[in-house]
């Protein structure tokens, strides 16, 4: 067990004997309940925290990657999105196939093209550009990412719609491209949020996908 869910269960005793303390306490029956709500916020905040985290770990064959994504991250001058980069390899391929980042088609080649090295290579120039346009429009990191499976274009779509994504633009842009056309989607996220579908361009989820690792 973590430490955090540790943490999270002794909160829930504490309150359990705060609230019972404040109830059949002589304190003004506002101010008993004035407490017991800011305890109960409290803890649902640390609760939050705590179930929002990265939840899944990398596969070892993805952490086999990790010097190369290194290498070619600093030469693009992305080194700090090295972590970034490992749960998009871990989406991609969970390093079982040869272009284990699927960036073949990013240079208009078909998928598969790439070989491991040259697929990371690629990814991270790639990366560097979408988050080099990204900082230039001012979207946020989540942009970025869904823009490595939509193309740069979402960037300037989401520029143009607020500037920030959130799953319902990615739904839009995703619905406006493949022009309103579904695929079957079996995944436990999809399952979720509309019982197993996606637009039939890119992935709707790529981000939700993404931050079970990141």
């Amino acid at each position: 067990m973590s430490l955090t869910l540790q943490k999270i269960q002794k909160a829930f005793a504490s309150l359990g004997h705060t609230l019972k303390d404040l109830i059949s306490g002589k304190k003004h029956l506002r101010m008993r309940i004035l407490l017991c709500l800011m305890l109960v916020f409290a803890l649902m905040e640390g609760c939050i925290a705590y179930l929002a985290r990265p939840g899944k770990k990398l596969d070892e064959e993805v952490l086999a990657y990790k010097d190369t994504i290194q290498k070619y991250a600093g030469e693009y001058g992305i080194l700090h999105d090295t972590d970034l980069l490992l749960a998009i390899l871990q989406v991609e391929s969970a390093g079982g196939t040869n272009d284990v980042m699927q960036s073949s088609e990013s240079l208009g080649l078909d998928p598969g093209t790439l070989e491991a090295e040259e697929s990371i290579e690629q990814a991270c120039r790639y990366f560097s550009i979408l988050e080099s346009q990204g900082n230039d429009l001012h979207v946020d990191e989540d942009t970025i990412i869904q823009a490595y499976n939509y193309g740069p274009g979402f960037i300037t779509w989401i520029a143009d719609n607020g500037g920030s994504y959130s799953p319902e633009l990615s739904k839009e842009y995703a619905k406006e491209k493949s022009g309103g056309k579904t695929v079957a989607y079996v995944n436990p996220i999809s399952i979720q949020q509309n019982g197993g579908w996606i637009y039939s361009y890119g992935n709707m989820f790529y981000v939700q996908l993404i931050h079970q690792y990141y």
